[in-house]
């Protein structure tokens, strides 16, 4: 996961000189940044965060986890309604209608997604954690399975079901809530 993150700092550094360097005249004009910068999240680091992530899934392991993408659905539509009513309560409503859609959405879809990405692998390397991961054949004998791989392998397959779910569900309804705000807005 470390060189996932790595690859992310260097497209997003890559980036930040392209808009400010040479400094007369950049490579990238100022008033592209906010598309370009949503379209290098979509199609690089998306993709890059679930070739790593994902490098190390079955059908299996994803069949056994159908319950992750389910409970992040389950946990998003959750978020969503009690922010909405929460706006029903006398000290939290907002004035304008557009602020509350956008302040929904970041109760709904926060960015600690990206957490597990840069915690499970640490928690790997303490033995209380990858204990729990010395498998046993039929026998009962101690499987050979080096345990860290293990729960880091477990650990990946729940991040990218979450992960799908949580980008499932953004673009299924929070990606266009956000640009219709942004459209009664301006």
């Amino acid at each position: 996961s470390a060189s996932s993150v790595a690859k992310v700092f260097l497209i997003a550094t890559v980036g930040f000189l392209a808009v400010k360097r040479p400094k007369a005249n950049p490579l990238i004009p100022p008033q592209s940044v906010g598309m370009l910068s949503r379209f290098a999240f979509i199609v690089l680091n998306i993709p890059l965060i679930y070739s790593a992530i994902g490098s190390t899934l079955t059908i299996e392991v994803l069949g056994s986890l159908w319950f992750v993408p389910f409970a992040g659905m389950v946990v998003i539509a959750l978020s969503f309604v009690v922010a909405t009513i929460t706006e029903r309560i006398p000290f939290f409503r907002v004035e304008h209608r557009v602020d509350f859609d956008a302040l929904r959405i970041a109760c709904s879809f926060p960015n600690v997604v990206a957490i597990p990405v840069l915690v499970f692998p640490s928690l790997c390397e303490f033995e209380v954690v990858y204990s729990q991961f010395i498998g046993t054949d039929e026998e009962g004998v101690e499987m050979m399975r080096n345990p860290i791989d293990e729960c880091s392998n477990s650990l990946n397959a729940m991040t990218f079901s979450y992960f799908f779910a949580w980008i499932f569900m953004f673009y299924l309804m929070g990606n266009q809530m956000l640009v219709n705000a942004g459209k009664r807005k301006g």
